[in-house]
This record gives structure tokens, sequence and C-alpha cells, in this order.
């Protein structure tokens, strides 16, 4: 759509310079027009009341004619500023939403990599806890065992220092 756009932005400049061109011309030639009726009213001043009445109605029709191409010129310059004008806002409004779309696609990836991150980070905290959990667990298990070791030690101690008297009592016993 752009691009047909373009070719036809294109085609109205090339146009508008035919028209342009053509514009030029005619000045030209009413230019060249006014320097030959100059001449010819010099003439006319020379002749007779007729003549100067038929160059008269020749000066009115070129000026009517020059006028009436002029109108058709500006016209046409008119149109293709308007197209022109056209296509430009339309290009402008399609890059506004070209821009707010991939603002908006950012926008969406940006907040997909944050909730994979802090999908990651609740992860990693939940292994955290579950590590922390295991390590608490296993102090305790090691202070039971340390306890079990001291105990079976304080025993060991007290029967060996006891060793006599307990041999004693089990001998009075059986």
């Amino acid at each position: 759509m752009v691009v047909r756009r373009i070719k036809e932005v294109e085609f109205l400049e090339t146009e508008q310079k035919f028209h342009q061109g053509r514009y030029e011309e005619q000045m030209s030639k009413y230019n060249d027009f006014f320097t030959r009726m100059r001449e010819l009213k010099q003439m006319v001043n020379r002749d007779d009341a007729y003549r100067k009445e038929t160059l008269k109605n020749q000066l009115d029709k070129a000026k009517g004619d020059l006028n009436r191409e002029k109108a058709a010129v500006q016209q046409q310059i008119d149109q293709q500023e308007k197209v022109i004008l056209d296509t430009a806002v339309m290009q402008t409004k399609s890059m506004k939403l070209i821009k707010e779309k991939m603002i908006q696609i950012l926008c969406n990836r940006k907040l997909k990599n944050c909730r994979q991150y802090q999908d990651q980070n609740i992860m990693i905290g939940k292994f955290y806890h579950h590590l922390m959990i295991a390590r608490w667990h296993k102090a305790q298990i090691n202070q039971k065992q340390d306890l079990n070791y001291h105990l079976n030690h304080m025993i060991l101690q007290f029967l060996k220092n006891h060793k006599k008297l307990f041999n004693t009592i089990f001998q009075e016993y059986i």
C-alpha cells in the first residue's frame, strides 16, 4: 500500500512538473505576447481605430485564455498538493501505528522475561527453603547423634568408674 502511494506521489510530482513547465511556457508566451502587444499598440497608435479595436480584442482573448490556463494549472497543482499531503498524513499515521505496535511487542517481551526471572527466582527460593530445611534436619540428627555419643561415653565412664561396684552387685544378684 505504501509502495502504491509512493508511485502515486511520484506520478503526481511528474505531472506537477509537467504542468509547472507548461505554466512557465505559457508565462513566457504571455510575456512575449505582452512585448508583442506593446509593439502592436505602437502600431495601433499609428494606424486607424479599427486596427486598434482588433488588437484590443486579441489582447483580451489572450488574457482570457491565459487566465483559464493559469486557473487550470493552479487547480491541478492544488489537487497534487492535496494528494501529497494526504499521502504524507497516511504514511505518518501508519508509521505511528507501527511504532506503537513495536513498543507494545517489546514491552510484552520484557514483561515475559521479567515473569520468567520471577518464576526462576521463586523456584530458587523454594529450592533454597528445602535446602535450609534439609540442613536443619541434618543438624538436628547430628545433634542427637552427638548427644547419644556423649551419653554413651558418660555411661561408659560411669561403668568404668563403678565397675567394681557393679561387679559386686551382679555377683550378689547371681
